[in-house]
């Protein structure tokens, strides 16, 4: 629904040229205003951007041509991520405005700097887990990292593309310097978010260290023997609310690219997993996911809650985290609880968002 009004003449183009323009390659974007940070002072300066900083800017198109050749010849691959962003309404519009795949949503000099680091995470570091730590702090630089995030005024600061589980249609973005001392979303902040709970797990008991398992598996066939969890703390998925697998994809192109290599079970499917997906998703992509309807929902959250049921002692509790607008969402919550041998012993209302 983006209409444009020209400042000068009040000359209109009314939304759906706006998106054939778009479609057609017929649109641009340009440079405006450059923030500037000083690591011993506080707040922020701004000038107008300059003919200097689009000669730079523009540098980077030959660049990123020759490097992303030389990385196609040697693994066979993109390093750009060429898959396709599905048309979902309310989650996915950017289609509509030709940014179709999952490259799309960077810049070329985005698209430089991420396929750098991406080399040198995947070739330079030959520890394992090293590598897996550091493609994760890659990984949350993107969500900042992209020409859908926006500068946000009232903090100046960095925004991100997340902040609602959709990715919608961005006019104005703020292309951030990852490697600025001074903002969120950069090397140094996300290096910290990844640093934290490392250091947690770190710092555990020895005797502790070795009755840690973490496995990857369905939430409807797990590897635990039948009545050996004290507890089970789960937050399922909300019914409709959010296609979760597809949003997953932004990451997993990225991180496919990486640690293909080096954890092939995980990456083995060109785009996240979706088929045993349990959503209702029938209503968002009617041609993907036709089998995903209420009764597959219904059914799967059901066998879910079973397994949980399964490796639970007689004497454990699970623990389930919910939250929807509908009470046919509820509706199916309960009836799947309470047809797995579960038996509600009480509910609580959480505030688990910001204020």
């Amino acid at each position: 629904r983006a209409n444009v009004s020209c400042p000068c003449c009040n000359t209109g183009i009314a939304s759906k040229d706006v998106r054939i323009k778009f479609q057609k390659g017929e649109s641009g974007q340009r440079m405006v205003i450059v923030v500037l940070a000083h690591p011993d002072k506080k707040g922020k300066t701004y000038r107008i951007a300059t003919s200097d900083d689009d000669s730079i800017y523009e540098k980077t198109k030959d660049a990123l041509q020759i490097k992303r050749q030389k990385y196609i010849e040697k693994w066979g691959v993109d390093p750009i991520p060429n898959e396709p962003i599905p048309l979902m309404s309310g989650t996915f519009n950017v289609p509509l405005y030709g940014l179709k795949t999952w490259g799309d949503l960077f810049n070329i000099r985005q698209k430089l700097v991420l396929i750098t680091i991406s080399k040198i995470i995947k070739t330079k570091i030959k520890a394992q887990h090293i590598q897996l730590y550091i493609a994760l702090i890659l990984s949350r630089i993107t969500d900042f990292y992209n020409s859908n995030s926006a500068w946000l005024n009232h903090v100046e600061n960095a925004g991100h593309l997340f902040s609602k589980q959709a990715i919608p249609m961005s006019w104005d973005y703020f292309e951030l310097n990852i490697f600025s001392p001074v903002s969120q979303g950069t090397w140094k902040s996300m290096s910290k978010q990844v640093m934290l709970p490392i250091e947690f797990l770190s710092n555990m008991p020895k005797d502790n260290i070795g009755k840690i398992k973490v496995n990857t598996c369905s939430a409807i066939n797990t590897p635990y023997e039948d009545g050996s969890l004290d507890a089970v703390f789960t937050d399922p998925p909300y019914y409709n609310s959010v296609p979760y697998a597809d949003l997953s994809d932004f990451f997993y192109v990225w991180l496919k690219r990486i640690l293909d290599i080096s954890y092939p079970e995980i990456f083995s499917t060109p785009l996240a997993p979706k088929s045993e997906e349990i959503c209702e998703m029938a209503n968002w992509d009617s041609n993907r996911y036709a089998h995903k309807t209420k009764e597959f929902y219904e059914e799967m959250i059901t066998k879910a809650f079973k397994e949980s049921y399964r490796i639970l002692k007689p004497n454990g509790i699970a623990y389930i985290v919910y939250a929807h607008k509908s009470t046919e969402a509820w509706e199916a919550i309960i009836n799947a609880i309470l047809s797995s041998g579960f038996y509600l012993t009480g509910s609580w209302r959480l505030h688990t968002e910001l204020k």
